[in-house]
């Protein structure tokens, strides 16, 4: 599949789950066995998506996983969701959470959708200060 209309169709999908629980995406990558490229022909496409809430929506932090069922037939659409709210990715990402942190600093050519939100909290973060790394070690 086109890496393209693959980007399309997660944003598609992306979009139409978080509408029903009325969100908004700020921030969206793929992560896991496609970024490490380790992926095999039934490998799910693992994407992670930071997301606000919508005016209409009562106040409260989001944390959402969707896992969806393997299709053998198209494994381009096994998409397993992971959402997030701003505030606990924030959470996560200071108190050294690893998959935050990979998050954070995904490759470029993985992120489906960024904000300046998520671009600032990077710039705040220095992984490579042996500080930081005790915290991930604990």
């Amino acid at each position: 599949m086109d890496p393209k209309d693959f980007e399309h169709k997660i944003l598609e999908h992306v979009k139409s789950t978080l509408t029903f629980h009325k969100l908004c995406p700020i921030f969206c990558s793929v992560f896991g066995s496609h970024v490490y490229g380790t992926a095999v022909l039934s490998s799910d496409w693992d994407v992670y998506v930071i997301a606000e809430k919508d005016t209409n929506n009562i106040d409260g932090e989001v944390f959402l996983d969707i896992h969806q069922e393997h299709n053998q037939t198209d494994p381009s659409t096994m998409i397993d969701l992971t959402v997030r709210s701003f505030d606990i990715f924030q959470k996560a990402v200071n108190s050294g959470d690893p998959i935050a942190i990979e998050i954070l600093n995904t490759p470029e050519k993985f992120v489906i959708q960024n904000n300046d939100k998520v671009t600032k909290l990077k710039e705040t973060i220095n992984c490579t200060d042996p500080e930081f790394k005790k915290i991930i070690r604990t």
